[in-house]
């Protein structure tokens, strides 16, 4: 999976600010592609999904291209590009583990609807590269959401995607509440004890940075269990 890419042949996927479904236009040249062995007419998918994967296998994996995506620093506060692998996309598509390059892709089209509905001073958005007890320390995951969370507006809230091992789920954070959603799609499952130590420390130095007593009441969503 690709969570961390710096390649000479890329091609370039510029975003509508009205429409976020633009696609991708010029290349240049060369990433190593991995090669998964994704066997396109075994995988049930809707026709344009498919097309996107017939794409993949005769355009981008030839040429050994990928797709640079900006992302503006609305988002995750740095103004970066970032690049999908063919197998990022055909990852998706048959329906196995996804690496954070695409959830942060997904979340660069939320970011456009968000705009488009007014509503980006309502949701806080987090880079699930950069929160990954799997490739970064506690130490510095918990640093990098409480540095997200001090920029909260009223009632902001932050969407945290996290990947304990396997599987995503969601971390909603409300500062000002001092409340934290756990949502997981999988049923009875104990909470990630990394992900919990993360979201515990970046709401103590929050709260120790905005001078106000450290407190924290856990909620759940649906039927996840309390953090």
């Amino acid at each position: 999976m690709s969570d961390k890419a710096s390649y000479s042949n890329v091609r370039s996927l510029e975003l509508d600010e009205d429409n976020p479904t633009n696609d991708a236009d010029t290349d240049v040249d060369a990433p190593e592609n991995r090669q998964d062995g994704t066997d396109l007419s075994k995988l049930d998918m809707p026709a344009p999904l498919l097309a996107l994967c017939q794409y993949v296998e005769t355009k981008l994996k030839p040429a050994n291209e990928t797709i640079r995506i900006h992302m503006p620093e609305e988002i995750f506060g740095t103004d970066h590009d970032t690049w999908l692998l063919s197998e990022d996309i055909l990852q998706f598509a048959s329906m196995v583990e996804i690496g954070s390059t695409v959830i942060a892709v997904y979340i660069r089209y939320l970011f456009d609807y968000l705009k488009i509905a007014n509503m980006v001073n309502l949701v806080g958005l987090v880079d699930p590269g950069q929160v990954s007890s799997q490739s970064r320390t506690l130490s510095y995951c918990s640093k990098h959401l409480s540095e997200c969370l001090k920029n909260a507006d009223g009632n902001q809230f932050y969407l945290v995607p996290y990947n304990p091992g396997g599987h995503w789920v969601l971390i909603i954070v409300r500062p000002a509440k001092e409340t934290v959603y756990y949502r997981d799609s999988l049923p009875n499952r104990s909470v990630d004890e990394d992900m919990r130590n993360i979201v515990n420390t970046s709401i103590k130095i929050n709260n120790h940075n905005v001078n106000h007593p450290y407190g924290k009441i856990y909620k759940a969503l649906l039927d996840n269990q309390q953090m």
